[in-house]
């Protein structure tokens, strides 16, 4: 019986001082025991003490101490979670200070977007001012327009009617021309007459003379020459009669010449007024050559703007190559999305197996820098719109003040183009017929003008349309603005969240403060048992006595502790099976965090792809801005164009005036005329010398009208030019158009490629809610395995009740161990506890985010999608517009084939300016309904602004939020720090408690030594059993092949000495040994329940 006692107690209290030594080893050596705790399995340590007493003090305490050697697993496994643990935080704690580099980075940025934002505002202002003061003068161009409209019907009606009344005077200067020219015909007869009268008389006096000389001769004749007298006489009365006759006649004649003499002073009085136009239409000429070399000049600045568009059509080639070039790009860019999305897909079904913290709050940043990209992104695009804006505005401020110049040059040309009326005034004679065709013409420009203004009015109407739209537009913004007030109380609750939870870590602190009072309690209770440990050593003494009623007990017990040890087994299996299941789990998260790297370096492929079409973006845009900016300036020469027509209607009102006057002139003149026509017959021959300088001087005048015919040719050549640039622009603009288009559909495939991403976010979310499920799964099998070694402990420390009825003190002892170790694993619970509450908040606040994450998602593609609807209004408008502009221009080429029809005289020069000056009202009002869409657009860009500002502001309160929770995770993470240090506290206090039980054990041995005199032949065979066990550490032989020849050494001397006395205290040395393996039984069971 001795012998098997002896036995079967060696290896226990070997066992037992080993786990005793390795509590002793500080903390900072755990690392060496975890790389030999493999081969401590099963291990058997032989340990030299001084002396023989001690040894077999020790051999009689083994007896007990099997189930320490069972609980080793478990310690070692909570020592390796507790550095998994540890680990963990460690990593939590870096990736936390990456995360609040991180935020403060983003922080700052949005500091800087802030000011950027105001920037932006205040630009906006500014620009809105422009707009308003642009507007009014606009409106102010508008009313200053339709005034001159109706002067300019008012004039037109004027002058037609002054062209009547002089054709009416006209006509009546040609029937006094006629009576004129008809007295000049009865003067020239009535000198003829007069000269054959005076020749009569001549020859009458010579016959007088020959017959007074045949009267001389013939006295023989005189009766004959008295009866030729007598006849002569009669001739001579019948002459006197005549020539009565003749001098009446002559005085009639003297009468008429005096009329006639009167008319010619008239005529010299008109020759004189002639002769002084004459002057003036030499200075008119003058005026003329001026106007020629000024229009020479018009001619050279027509070229120069014809240089100008040529260079315009160069540069929208290279843009058009460009933009090609840019579609080529965007196809490849499209390309490389589809790859990128391919990728997603499969980083998607990898996501599915994330299951830790750390995984969602990445991908949570990463959204987060997404959508801050996004913004920043629209910030810049923002910013180049309202630069290109303030380019524009600085453009037309510049156009105005050239327009103005150039108007002011206009009025000098006007006032000489008057002069130039003055002159042509008189050559318009012939052109009066056509006065007619010219009155239909005007009223079909009125017809088209009330055309145009009905287009007006329906331009107004979809004004009106849009501006309903717009309210439409605010009233969804006051609905983000609702949404924002919701997130905002969201953000409350969960700021209330993190109160509860900071009340909880407070309790936690309470309660680490109880254990800590519980540990000194124990540390006062382990004085207590070195004292009932003093007592036991006396009754040790007294329970000699009872060493043969304990022998048989010892053998029951011996069964019993086979059962244990076999249960013990099981538990050991079931314990590395555990294990087993930790390491997997363990190489899961291993390969987890590996996946986590591959996706990181994904993600940040991915953003680079993101910034890259970005920029692409942004190319594009800035593509479109100069397109817009060249749509630009061909309006504001559209404008110039318009503003010289109306300086040209100008031009026109002011001869009208000039013509009213020369009119009332030209009636003073006929007044003076008939005043003047009785005096004018005394002095027609120098009027006929007048005549033919009149007739030179207009022959000159026609060769004057037909150089302005071919100068009003060139006018038209050069008009049809400009229709030929007019149509190259509409070409252009549509080809914007097309451009535009292309843009649109791009941005429609990008918000497409963004509705993958989230869904593909959503299903990752998905599966890190099945993992964390997966993860509460495990936690409680976790807790289950617990509860089951909670009963097996149950279990063993019912089995030891039946041993407490031997020891009521020792129960005691055990129960102070007990719930030590009841605490302990109490705060591994409640840490585990905290941890999977902190981990379901976390969840909580990953599910708000996200919630709110996609309400302002769902509120940005709404956003897009108003303003892909207002792009298709603005672009059917566009297509009104195109359609109009068309109809204008087949008018315009009706317009000209009528004009090409009326070029013969100067009368077609005026109808073609007419047409001219219709196709610019035409254009003026094109520019007009033009800035009515530009109008509309600029709203639009408002809208968005304002849309981005609130995005923006949604962006703050998610930052901000995200700040608080950073906060809350730094603050928990701080506390559970603390938790850990109180345990490793704990810790270190629990390896003093038993470095205080190992000095008792110690004090006990070397009390015991006085009483073992007697036992040297038990003690020496103890020390051959435990030679025969074999050693299994290979890195310590050395040093236990040295304690083995040392223990022999020591059993030999031992022996030699002690053999004297073995047979003199045998019977003390049975009791005493009853003693110690009680005692070592009842300190293996302290130490089992305590690990």
């Amino acid at each position: 019986m001795e012998d098997e006692t002896v036995a079967s107690s060696e290896v226990p209290v070997t066992k037992v001082v080993e786990e005793t030594k390795e509590d002793i080893i500080p903390a900072d050596h755990k690392e060496v025991k975890k790389e030999e705790e493999a081969p401590l399995d099963g291990e058997f340590i032989k340990v030299e003490k001084e002396t023989v007493e001690v040894n077999g003090v020790e051999s009689h305490t083994t007896s007990r101490a099997l189930p320490v050697e069972d609980e080793k697993p478990s310690i070692i496994e909570k020592s390796r979670e507790v550095l998994e643990a540890q680990e963990k935080v460690s990593e939590l704690e870096s990736e936390l200070g990456k995360l609040t580099t991180a935020l403060k980075h983003s922080e700052s940025e949005n500091t800087d977007l802030k000011n950027q934002v105001s920037v932006t505002n205040e630009k906006l202002e500014q620009q809105e001012k422009k707009h308003e003061d642009l507007e009014a003068s606009h409106k102010k161009l508008q009313e200053e327009f339709k005034e001159a409209e109706e002067r300019y019907h008012s004039q037109v009606t004027t002058l037609q009617e002054e062209l009547q009344a002089q054709e009416a005077n006209q006509k009546e200067l040609v029937k006094v021309k006629e009576s004129f020219e008809t007295l000049n015909i009865e003067l020239e007869s009535s000198k003829k007459k007069m000269q054959d009268l005076e020749q009569e008389l001549g020859r009458s006096a010579d016959d007088a003379q020959k017959f007074e000389e045949l009267h001389k001769q013939s006295g023989s004749h005189a009766e004959l020459e008295t009866k030729k007298a007598l006849e002569f006489e009669r001739l001579l009365q019948l002459a006197q009669v005549s020539a009565k006759e003749m001098e009446d006649q002559m005085g009639l004649i003297q009468e008429e010449l005096k009329g006639l003499y009167a008319k010619i002073a008239d005529h010299e009085k008109v020759e004189e007024t002639l002769k002084n136009t004459t002057v003036e239409l030499s200075a008119v000429q003058q005026e003329l050559e001026v106007s020629k070399s000024q229009i020479i000049e018009f001619e050279q600045k027509i070229s120069s703007l014809d240089n100008l568009l040529s260079s315009t059509k160069e540069s929208l080639q290279a843009k058009e190559s460009e933009f090609e070039e840019l579609k080529l790009k965007l196809q490849e860019e499209e390309k490389a999305k589809v790859l990128v999305q391919d990728e997603v897909a499969s980083i998607q079904e990898e996501l599915a197996k994330l299951t830790t913290k750390k995984e969602a709050l990445d991908a949570v940043v990463v959204d987060l820098k997404t959508d801050l990209a996004q913004t920043k992104d629209h910030c810049t695009d923002l910013e180049a719109k309202l630069q290109v804006s303030t380019e524009n505005i600085t453009n037309t401020d510049s156009l105005l003040s050239q327009a103005l110049a150039e108007r002011k040059e206009l009025e000098q040309k006007n006032l000489e183009l008057e002069e130039f009326v003055r002159v042509s005034k008189a050559e318009t004679e012939e052109a009066k017929s056509q006065s007619a065709v010219l009155e239909l013409k005007v009223k079909e420009t009125e017809t088209e003008l009330q055309q145009f203004s009905a287009k007006i009015s329906e331009l107004t109407s979809t004004l009106f349309t849009l501006e309903e739209e717009k309210h439409q537009l605010n009233q969804q913004v006051k609905d983000f603005t609702d949404k924002v007030a919701q997130l905002e109380s969201e953000l409350t609750q969960s700021s209330s969240r993190t109160t509860e939870l900071e009340s909880e870590l407070k309790n936690v602190v309470e309660k680490a403060a109880d254990h800590e009072g519980r540990a000194n309690t124990s540390h006062q209770r382990s004085v207590e048992l070195e004292d009932i440990i003093q007592t036991l050593n006396i009754r040790a003494e007294n329970s000699g006595k009872k060493a043969s009623e304990l022998e048989l007990l010892l053998e029951a017990e011996k069964y019993r502790i086979q059962e244990l040890e076999e249960q013990i087994s099981t538990l050991e299996k079931k314990c590395k099976e555990t294990e087993e299941g930790s390491n997997v789990h363990s190489n899961k998260v291993s390969e987890l965090e590996a996946e986590l790297d591959a996706f990181r370096t994904k993600a940040t492929a991915l953003e680079a792809a993101l910034e890259s079409v970005t920029k692409n973006e942004q190319e594009l845009t800035e593509s479109l801005n100069l397109t817009t900016t060249e749509k630009k300036q061909l309006e504001d020469t559209l404008r110039k164009l318009s503003e010289q027509v109306a300086e040209a209607e100008n031009l026109v009102e002011v001869l009208r005036n000039e013509l009213k006057v020369s009119q009332e002139k030209l009636e003073t003149v006929e007044t003076d005329l008939g005043s003047k026509l009785k005096s004018a017959e005394e002095k027609l021959e120098e009027q006929e010398r007048s005549l033919g300088e009149t007739v030179a001087n207009f022959t000159s005048r026609d060769t004057e009208a037909k150089s302005l015919l071919e100068k009003l040719n060139t006018f038209e050549e050069q008009l049809k030019t400009y229709e030929a640039q007019l149509v190259e622009a509409n070409e252009r603009s549509a080809s914007l158009k097309d451009e535009l288009d292309q843009l649109l559909l791009i941005e429609a495939n990008t918000k497409s490629e963004n509705e993958d991403l989230k869904r593909k976010i959503l299903e990752t979310e998905e599966n890190v809610t099945k993992s964390t499920n997966e993860n509460d799964m495990l936690v409680a099998t976790i807790i289950e395995l617990k509860d089951k070694v909670n009963e097996l402990e149950i279990s063993l420390s019912g089995v030891h009740s039946e041993k407490e009825s031997a020891a009521q003190a020792i129960d005691s002892h055990v129960k102070t161990i007990a719930s030590l170790t009841e605490q302990h694993s109490k705060a591994t619970e409640l840490a585990d506890l905290k941890l999977t509450q902190e981990l379901a908040a976390y969840k909580a606040k990953l599910n708000d985010l996200q919630t709110s994450l996609t309400a302002a998602l769902t509120e940005k593609d709404e956003t897009f999608s108003h303003l892909h609807i207002s792009k298709k209004e603005i672009e059917d408008l566009k297509e009104k517009f195109t359609s109009e502009g068309q109809k204008l221009q087949s008018q315009i080429s009706s317009l000209m084939e009528e004009n090409n029809i009326l070029n013969e005289t100067h009368q077609n020069a005026k109808k073609e300016l007419q047409t001219y000056i219709t196709t610019l009202e035409e254009q003026v009002k094109e520019h007009a309904s033009n800035e009515t869409s530009v109008k509309a657009e600029l709203e639009s860009l408002k809208a968005q602004i304002e849309e981005n500002a609130k995005l923006y502001d949604n962006l703050k309160n998610l930052e901000e939020k995200l700040a608080a929770s950073q906060k809350t995770i730094d603050q928990q993470e701080s506390e559970r720090v603390a938790a850990l240090k109180e345990v490793e506290a704990k810790k270190a206090a629990i390896s003093d408690l038993e470095k205080q039980i190992k000095d008792l054990q110690a004090a006990n041995a070397k009390a015991k030594e006085q009483v073992t005199d007697n036992s040297s032949e038990i003690k020496s065979r103890d020390l051959g059993a435990t030679m025969t066990t074999p050693s299994k550490r290979k890195s310590k032989k050395n040093v236990e092949s040295s304690t083995v020849q040392n223990n022999q050494a020591s059993a030999s001397s031992n022996t030699v000495q002690n053999q004297a006395t073995a047979h003199d205290s045998f019977g003390t040395s049975v009791k005493f040994i009853v003693g110690v393996a009680l005692v070592s039984v009842i300190i293996g069971i302290v130490l089992g329940k305590r690990y």
